[in-house]
Order: C-alpha cells, then sequence, then structure tokens
C-alpha cells in the first residue's frame, strides 16, 4: 500500500535548531522554493520554575529540567539566513517497510533544523 498524500511543510512557521541536547527557537520568514526556506533567530526569556537540585555529575544534576518554561518571542533585528533541504543517507521506514531517502534541513555549516508549528527552547542543565 503507498502512501499518496504528502504532507505540506511550507505551512510550518518555525525552525528549531537542534544543537546536541539542546534546542533554539527560529522562524521561518519566508520560502524560496521546495528546497530552500529564509528564517531568524528569535528571542527566548526563560521564565521562574524551580529548578530541583541534587549532587552529582560533575557538580550537580537538575533532575527536572524537562518543567523549564520560555516566553518566546520574534526578534525583528536577528540576521536572516538560508537553510536548505539535504538528502541525508537513508532511514527505515515502519510503514512501508522499506529503507528510503532521509532528507534534513541544513544551514551552510551543516547544523540540522527541524521545521515545526511550535518554537521549541530547551536548555539541557545536566550536559
Amino acid at each position: 500500500m503507498a502512501i499518496t498524500q504528502k504532507f505540506d511543510w511550507t505551512k510550518l512557521k518555525f525552525a528549531n535548531h537542534y544543537m546536541y541536547s539542546d534546542i533554539n527557537p527560529y522562524e521561518v520568514v519566508s520560502v524560496v522554493s521546495h528546497k530552500t526556506i529564509i528564517i531568524r533567530e528569535m528571542t527566548a526569556e526563560p521564565l521562574k520554575w524551580t529548578k530541583d537540585i541534587v549532587q552529582g555529575g560533575f557538580s550537580h544534576t537538575v533532575t527536572n529540567q524537562e518543567k523549564q518554561k520560555w516566553k518566546i518571542t520574534s526578534d525583528k533585528k536577528a540576521p536572516l539566513f538560508k537553510i536548505r533541504l539535504n538528502k541525508s543517507g537513508k532511514t527505515y521506514c515502519r510503514v512501508t517497510k522499506q529503507f528510503v531517502d532521509k532528507f534534513v534541513w541544513k544551514d551552510r555549516y551543516g547544523d540540522k533544523y527541524y521545521l515545526s508549528d511550535t518554537p521549541t527552547k530547551y536548555y539541557d542543565y545536566n550536559f
């Protein structure tokens, strides 16, 4: 059975930049083509939350870091830059039970971005 419906990624308004375990929010400014979009970094201010810190690791460990909260806003002064859709090897599809091409959004330095309908900020306090 083939999947005929394709997902329209052009409706997604945010690109989240993944750097190991940290995530930074970017907004999609414009769609240049089906392989190129222009994005800009957003500002993320931490909101108050109580960190549960225990002794461990190099100095301490935050055990409830999944509860962190951020106020994410657009930053019109941030520079614009392009990210492109790149073919990045193959991955196994559980629906079709076959290996399919894997595509990832990358900037010119090779950093990865994942498109989303919500901006995400995450800081790994234990890294």
